[in-house]
């Protein structure tokens, strides 16, 4: 409080003036506009609610509530009362949302999750199952014989998370050559899920531009070098696509016990690099369940099938909590590999965006 008191005080004034009177004069309308423009169409043909409605929905999100629209569509706010739209949890609401949920939490346990050998090194300790790290590229160095080994490979920061500059780095046999794809954040956007994989368009071939590529990212900080994981038959089957489909599980550890809160499945499409289609976990069953919205076309087709291997996620989700008792809430990401479930990575700042799309609206729900 004691900067609102101090003279840079009116200069947070003004800042606040400006992003309300920018959103309220401008932004909010395009936003309105555009949204309504590209969605109210389908909205109205696939359920049923017409534009007028939508239009007066949005002005009410957008200017009494001060949320984008998009969320109107993503979190399929149209079928829900206007007064239960506020216990949605949005984007914009975070990382502040995650950390009012875990006051007591501590900078060690913030700092193993954040860092990916650290992280690694004390799953070993528990004896839970993670991907093994073949090599650490220190700032400056490069090991041509550990990148070029002809196998496909998974190269990620030692420190980071939501696949920021990561890359996939695959062994063409038939060729002998390597492709190098590199990985990011996909934000939120009309049609897209929050956070999700999604290719830049940047590929190299050949060793050199891959080995100036990962020189430029190792200097920049250790880049860990681990192998590429594929789908489990059982998951192959399920989805037909090897490439690797992860789950996402969510849990809350209060009064040092651990329960599963959410569960999502997300699955990448291979028409489309940029794409996931989620799916909603039974965290009781395991059972998986198609809940689109206006915006996803999700392959019905498993919809009410078992997810391979769920008893062991469950299992390890709660026995990784144990060891970061003063975070209540925990995002997991799981992956059911050719060699069995693997845990990739704990997240504090965890996605809340696939949860609040498949979450049950005809059910309540609290945190």
């Amino acid at each position: 409080m004691s900067i609102w008191k101090s003279r840079s005080g009116v200069l947070w004034y003004l800042i606040i003036f400006l992003n309300f009177g920018r959103w309220y004069l401008f932004s909010g309308w395009l936003d309105i506009f555009r949204l309504l423009n590209k969605c109210g169409k389908k909205l109205s043909k696939k359920h049923q609610v017409s534009r007028t409605r939508q239009c007066i929905q949005l002005f009410v999100l957008v200017y009494g509530h001060t949320i984008p629209a998009k969320f109107y569509y993503l979190y399929r706010l149209y079928q829900i009362p206007e007064v239960k739209w506020l216990s949605f949890v949005y984007t914009h609401e975070l990382p502040y949302w995650h950390e009012l949920l875990s006051p007591n939490r501590k900078a060690q346990s913030l700092s193993v999750l954040a860092n990916k050998a650290a992280f690694s090194q004390l799953l070993s300790k528990l004896k839970l199952p993670t991907v093994k790290t073949y090599s650490i590229l220190a700032p400056y160095q490069f090991d041509e014989k550990i990148l070029f080994s002809k196998r496909d490979l998974f190269i990620k920061p030692k420190i980071g998370s939501r696949m920021e500059n990561c890359y996939r780095l695959k062994y063409i046999n038939s060729h002998d050559k390597y492709m190098l794809t590199k990985l990011a954040n996909q934000t939120v956007e009309t049609g897209k899920i929050s956070n999700a994989i999604h290719l830049t368009g940047k590929e190299f071939i050949g060793k050199e531009l891959i080995g100036k590529e990962i020189y430029q990212s190792a200097c920049q900080q250790e880049m860990l070098i681990q192998p590429l994981l594929y789908n489990h038959q059982a998951i192959f089957e399920l989805v037909n696509n090897k490439e690797i489909a992860t789950v996402r599980v969510v849990t809350k550890c209060l009064d040092e016990q651990v329960v599963v809160l959410f569960a999502v499945f997300e699955v990448p499409l291979l028409t489309k690099n940029s794409h996931f289609s989620v799916y909603d976990i039974d965290c009781q069953t395991g059972l998986l369940k198609n809940i689109s919205n206006c915006l996803t076309d999700n392959d019905c087709s498993i919809d009410g099938q078992r997810l391979p291997g769920w008893n062991t996620i469950v299992e390890l989700a709660r026995k990784a909590h144990t060891a970061f008792i003063d975070i209540r809430y925990i995002g997991w990401d799981f992956a059911v590999a050719t060699d069995g479930v693997k845990l990739l990575e704990g997240n504090f700042n965890w996605s809340v965006v696939p949860h609040m799309v498949t979450i049950d609206i005809n059910n309540e729900f609290c945190y």
